[in-house]
């Protein structure tokens, strides 16, 4: 997950001290496009396999729209992957740390040369999942990456206690 910290601006608003939605938009592509700074392996074979991420589509759920001088928190974090799409939340929280705008994104992965479609080709040779604690309704889960030999390793806390231990070799 990656997050960025905004203000609500009067370039940000409408003529009543309203978040515009343009601009709600341009903050989630922000933290999403930093994202990938971030990720070291992921920009790594981005660059290496001349690819990009083109944004598809975003479906936005807009739950309240934040007020002129409002503090608040944009979060992006990847929840899945097709070989030519990956797939994204982004939301949108005020100080109280309360959703404001929901998205689910779907981003295709382009060849930089032609403009095409290009798939993204690892195969996973093996997955282990380790389950520790029971995550309840309402837990904070933080994930901390480790790079390994030909894979990597996620565990999921809740505090200083592991969840859930991922590992995954390619």
């Amino acid at each position: 997950m990656y997050s960025l910290n905004y203000k609500v601006t009067t370039s940000t608003c409408n003529s009543e001290g309203k978040l515009k939605l343009f601009s709600a938009l341009q903050m989630m592509q922000d933290c999403s496009e930093m994202w990938i700074d971030s990720e070291p392996q992921v920009k790594e074979y981005f660059a290496r396999e001349n690819m990009a991420q083109l944004l598809a589509s975003r479906q936005v759920e807009i739950m309240r729209v934040p007020d002129f001088k409002e503090e608040l928190t944009v979060t992006t974090s990847v929840y899945g992957m097709k070989p030519m799409f990956g797939f994204r939340n982004t939301f949108i929280y005020d100080a109280e740390g309360k959703p404001c705008y929901r998205t689910w994104s779907m981003g295709a992965f382009v060849d930089r040369a032609n403009g095409k479609l290009k798939r993204v080709d690892f195969v996973i040779k093996g997955l282990r999942v380790e389950y520790r604690v029971a995550a309840k309704l309402g837990d904070s889960l933080t994930p901390s990456l480790f790079q390994i030999e030909n894979g990597f390793i996620i565990e999921l806390a809740i505090g200083s206690e592991a969840s859930a231990i991922v590992e995954m070799v390619y």
